[in-house]
């Protein structure tokens, strides 16, 4: 006879339930930090990332000279006005366009050439276009000679020294159409060796040239003569600062008394602009 197998015993339900739960729990994902325990970490993780934010905000080194910082030149800004309105014979238009230069007109009325505010005055109380064509050319002339001293005095400075020296090629530019060809090449040769005079701080020291303090004299003096003409005895003792001086103008002794001068071509209308920037 055959016997018949034994039958196998059913797992319990209990035990099956309990495998399950286990395997249940074991697929669950860790769980998250308690909040007590995150707002304790939070600012150990969080301070590195603020200082590396916080280094671009620390402020950079500003230069005493204004006109370095932002770069506004009135004169040259109200040309373009001034000229439009003369040429369309709109005098209260230039009236309104000589407010605006008056601040720094003033300025070179104390320090450079006593005067030059007087002489925009009368040319426009007599409506006389060559007349406000050369004042400008003349107040010009005061800037350039103002803006090299200022880089003579801040020579050792050479982000200063290159916007004085390139703004003072700004105002050239800005009458070369009015001046003689001939004094106009003198001072665009001056300008430049003043420009290379001023040295260069090079990348990391590679290409540093040092300033020649001596180079750049003799080319503010070729810039000073070349402009005689046209400024007569403006600046006759501004040319030279005293040692010492402020870094934010070209001179402190306004000339004594004033002479005649060549006022430079009379022709009438705007002339182009120069834009060479910093």
């Amino acid at each position: 006879m055959f016997s018949l197998p034994t039958r196998l015993p059913l797992p319990s339900p209990l035990k099956t339930a309990a495998a399950r739960r286990r395997l249940l729990l074991s697929r669950r994902p860790a769980p998250a930090l308690a909040p007590s325990i995150a707002s304790a970490l939070a600012p150990a993780l969080l301070a590195p990332l603020l200082a590396l934010t916080a280094v671009p905000l620390m402020p950079a080194p500003v230069f005493a000279y204004s006109y370095a910082a932002n770069g506004e030149e009135p004169l040259l800004q109200g040309r373009a006005a001034l000229f439009a309105a003369v040429a369309k014979g709109d005098w209260a238009g230039a009236e309104a366009a000589y407010k605006v230069m008056k601040p720094d007109l003033s300025y070179l009325d104390e320090f450079e050439d006593s005067g030059i505010s007087q002489r925009f005055e009368t040319a426009l109380s007599a409506q006389d276009a060559a007349a406000v064509q050369a004042a400008f050319t003349r107040a010009a002339a005061d800037e350039i000679v103002r803006r090299m001293n200022g880089a003579r005095d801040n020579l050792d400075t050479y982000q200063v020294a290159k916007t004085l020296v390139v703004t003072a090629n700004r105002f050239f530019a800005a009458i070369e159409p009015d001046v003689d060809p001939a004094i106009a090449r003198r001072i665009q040769a001056e300008l430049s060796r003043a420009a290379d005079a001023i040295g260069n701080p090079g990348v990391f020291g590679v290409g540093q040239k040092k300033p020649d303090p001596q180079d750049f004299d003799e080319a503010k003096a070729g810039i000073v003569a070349a402009l005689k003409p046209i400024r007569g005895t403006a600046g006759a003792t501004a040319a030279e600062p005293a040692a010492g001086q402020g870094t934010d103008s070209s001179g402190t002794n306004a000339p004594t008394s004033e002479g005649p001068s060549s006022e430079g071509p009379t022709s009438e209308g705007p002339t182009s602009e120069g834009t060479a920037k910093e």
